[in-house]
């Protein structure tokens, strides 16, 4: 493993690859299903990695301290788990629209 900005990936022989095929299916998702967190929500939610507050747009909720986002489920529930985190840079060159730091 590796740290990438504070978010853990794994490196290996295609590893990055699957992770990003990995990160676009779940964008897609994401997107498509138009979740929202609820406002209450995020006032009680931290970064997992820098306990600073988060914002929410477009189906991820974003710790603008390091620029990682993490897709917002169905049902309007964060997924926190760091090694899901999306770097909002590589977001942003897949043409996603997140918010920006």
């Amino acid at each position: 493993r590796t740290m990438i900005a504070g978010a853990c990936r794994v490196v290996g022989r295609g590893a990055a690859s699957a992770t990003r095929s990995f990160a676009s299916a779940n964008l897609r998702a994401a997107t498509k299903a138009n979740v929202r967190v609820a406002p209450a929500l995020l006032d009680i939610i931290a970064c997992p990695l820098t306990k600073s507050p988060m914002s929410a747009q477009a189906g991820y909720v974003v710790s603008e301290d390091i620029g990682v986002a993490f897709r917002v489920l169905e049902g309007g529930v964060p997924n926190l788990v760091v090694q899901d985190g999306t770097l909002v840079d590589e977001l942003l060159a897949q043409g996603r629209r997140v918010p920006t730091r």
